[in-house]
């Protein structure tokens, strides 16, 4: 369980197994 929560700014985190590119809000 992977949750990011970036407000105007980028970031890479792996979730699993892919890379997801958030910008606000992500969760898988």
């Amino acid at each position: 369980m992977c949750t990011s929560f970036i407000f105007r700014h980028f970031d890479f985190f792996s979730c699993g197994n892919q890379l997801v590119f958030a910008t606000t809000v992500s969760e898988c």
